[in-house]
């Protein structure tokens, strides 16, 4: 009888360890369909070809017990048509690659899940109107879609859903009005986006992404055609906690970054210490970045190259930040910028502002408000020619109509407003302990300047080189300290200070 249960149990374990299966499909011909379901240790590989439209493959693999779980599909449809695969996993070392490709418009789609451990997911897809979504949930997950094509592939949609460790995710599209949306709820995710769009066609991408945790990465590019219609490319980016970093990149026109303005995402990044850097070459593009309340040491950095552009950077905590420059782009007879605007919002300690613009009818505004503010603001308005010989300001008919702002507010603020070309405007506002005014500088045609300090310890120096300058300053406080000098013709000083200890020196020639 001992015999017995110890063969029984013998033959039961050798069963139990060569549990492991393998699938083979080959199908050529129409409207091919293929379902596998295996549970164990598991191999499927489904390849299906057909001339006319339509093929169907699903493959559901449970557990591999720390073993190796692999699905591979191929689809190819010679005219188009609908294609399927989905492939589900359950269990660790699983791997799964599918791929759908046609010449012709089509709708393919494609699914992948996965959870466990080490998991891996890959899918391709060729020609129009594609989706492919992954899933994965586990640890040391890798996730790459890819969604080109030689020709101009439209109207793709890529989904990733992420969650817990080690997550990486690469998404890459080519063509016209692509669509990627990206979910990472773990440690350590990282994502990489491409977007290109096609020679005289619109772009017209989309990309959404979402980080939550710790020490994420997101890499974000966009392009299409800076000298065509409008691109209409569109970034919405929102990572959650601390030591993340954000890179993102568009080229055409009328490209958008949305980091925290329409309700989807409602703050870019919140936590503490996260780094954004921005560019965008090309017109109107415009960026908005907003940061939770309570964020610290968090740095923006906008670059932004082209006519027409905007950026709002608004920063709500301590130690933030922002630079922003925006310049033109540069040739024979072309203006170095055109109708730019910056905006930075910042609350709380040390934060730091530099706004750079180069071009015409720019405006610039910062607010900062305790403590230990810097912002620092310069506006040049100059057109050159391919030989770098300089223009009128009214050459061809376009004025560099300058404004600069800065609204500092509590305690040891730093203003530097540098301005260069015609019908400039600067305007301060400092009010706290220790406000310095180090430098207004104007040179061009119908300047103005504004300054008004609240508090002690202030001085400032201002300098006006042109026709009609104009500078009024108010200060309200002690030990304060200011000098003017002007050269031109028809300037205005007017100052007045109330307190003690206070000093004024207006110096004017013509």
């Amino acid at each position: 009888m001992k015999t017995i249960i110890f063969i029984l149990a013998l033959l039961f374990f050798v069963s139990f360890s060569f549990a492991q299966n393998i699938s083979d499909v080959d199908q050529n011909g129409p409207n091919n369909k293929a379902n596998v379901t295996q549970t164990g240790t598991n191999k499927s590989e489904i390849k299906q070809t057909t001339i006319a439209t339509g093929n169907e493959a699903t493959v559901l693999q449970n557990d591999g017990s720390l073993g190796v779980n692999t699905s591979y599909i191929e689809q190819e449809a010679a005219t188009g048509g609908t294609q399927r695969a989905f492939t589900t996993q359950n269990g660790s070392q699983n791997q799964a690659v599918q791929k759908q490709l046609g010449p012709w418009p089509g709708y393919g789609f494609e699914k992948i899940e996965q959870t466990g451990t080490n998991n891996k997911g890959e899918q391709y897809q060729k020609a129009y109107n594609n989706t492919a979504t992954l899933k994965q949930i586990g640890s040391d997950n890798t996730s790459k879609q890819d969604q080109t094509n030689s020709g101009d592939p439209k109207w793709n949609t890529s989904i990733v859903e992420q969650y817990q460790d080690g997550n990486k995710s690469t998404n890459t599209q080519g063509g016209t009005n692509q669509y990627t949306n990206i979910l990472q709820d773990g440690i350590s995710n990282e994502v990489n986006v491409d977007q290109s769009g096609g020679g005289w066609n619109n772009a017209g991408h989309k990309s959404y992404v979402k980080q939550l945790g710790d020490n994420n990465f997101a890499d974000i590019n966009q392009s299409g055609s800076p000298g065509v219609d409008e691109n209409g490319n569109q970034i919405y980016l929102r990572q959650s906690g601390n030591d993340n970093q954000a890179w993102l990149n568009q080229v055409g026109k009328g490209n958008k970054i949305d980091a925290g303005d329409d309700g989807y995402y409602s703050n870019a990044q919140q936590g503490d210490n996260h780094d954004l850097y921005v560019d965008q070459i090309g017109d109107d593009n415009y960026t908005y970045y907003n940061t939770g309340t309570g964020s610290q040491s968090n740095m923006a950095d906008v670059n932004q190259n082209g006519y027409d552009d905007n950026a709002q950077v608004h920063q709500w905590g301590s130690n933030g930040e922002v630079t922003i420059n925006q310049t033109g782009i540069t040739g024979v007879y072309s203006y170095n910028g055109d109708n730019n605007a910056a905006d930075v919002t910042q609350y709380g300690d040390n934060q730091k502002s530099t706004i750079t613009q180069t071009g015409q009818n720019h405006t610039a505004s910062t607010y900062q408000q305790n403590s230990d503010n810097t912002a620092n603001i310069i506006q040049a308005g100059n057109a050159f020619d391919g030989s770098n010989t300089r223009y009128s300001a009214s050459w061809p008919n376009a004025p560099f109509n300058n404004q600069a702002r800065v609204r500092q507010f509590q305690t040891d603020n730093n203003a530097t407003i540098n301005q260069n070309g015609t019908e400039n405007n600067a305007f301060v506002d400092q009010d706290g302990v220790g406000n310095n005014v180090s430098l207004l500088e104007q040179d061009g045609t119908d300047n103005y300047a504004d300054i008004d300090i609240t508090g002690d310890g202030n001085s400032g120096s201002s300098s006006s080189v042109g026709t009609g300058n104009t500078v009024d300053i108010d200060i309200t406080g002690s030990l304060n300290t200011f000098m003017v000098d002007q050269d031109g013709t028809g300037h205005t000083a007017t100052i007045n200070q109330m307190g003690s200890s206070n000093a004024a020196s207006v110096t004017q020639s013509n």
